[in-house]
Formats: C-alpha cells, sequence, structure tokens
C-alpha cells in the first residue's frame, strides 16, 4: 500500500521550503505499520501552515491565517483519524527532505 492509500486527502502541492521557526508537534498516530505526524509551524503567504509525514516523510501541507485556525485543523484530522481506528503514538523522528531533521519529543 501506497501513502495515497492509507489517507486519500493530500493536496496537490510542492514541497515547501523549511519553516522559519521551529515547529510545534500537534500529534501522531499508527494503523498497522503506518505512522501519521502532524506539525504546526510558522507558514510563508499565510501565518501557520500544518505539515504531515507519512512513516516519517513528508505528505502535505496546508497553510492558515491564524495559529488557532491551524491548530483547530490538526485537532479535526486528529478526531477522523481517531475514529477510523488510528491510535495515539510517540511521534518519531522526522526526516525533512527540505534538509533539517525534527527531533522527536520523548
Amino acid at each position: 500500500m501506497n501513502e495515497g492509500r492509507v489517507i486519500p486527502w493530500r493536496p496537490k502541492v510542492a514541497a515547501p521550503p523549511p519553516p522559519t521557526r521551529p515547529p510545534r508537534y500537534a500529534w501522531s498516530v499508527v494503523k498497522q505499520t503506518w505512522q501519521i505526524d502532524c506539525v504546526v509551524e510558522e507558514g510563508e503567504r499565510l501565518d501557520w501552515a500544518l505539515r504531515v509525514f507519512i512513516n516519517n516523510r513528508w505528505f502535505f501541507r496546508c497553510e492558515f491565517p491564524t495559529w488557532v485556525l491551524a491548530v483547530d485543523a490538526a485537532e479535526l484530522k486528529y478526531a477522523q483519524l481517531s475514529s477510523a481506528g488510528w491510535t495515539p503514538a510517540h511521534m518519531s523522528a522526522i526526516d525533512d527532505p527540505a534538509g533539517s531533521s525534527l527531533p522527536a519529543p520523548w
């Protein structure tokens, strides 16, 4: 199974440059051999963004005009994944294709 079949809601956008400030961890969930990690980071055109990784690989990024809207979107997606059988997990070390590495918070 590929990433596109794990969660079918991937926007079709190019990989963004690395964030200007360190990202803030939102959540991490697992199901079978798949892990999805989400971080909130400072955006480019808009003020805040969510970056989603599947199995430590960048998957997509969505921008929001406020931190509150970004966190609300992250919480909504977390709730949807939880109700679909995904379980909470410790966030893994994420290798960002833009060159930086996000350390695990634990």
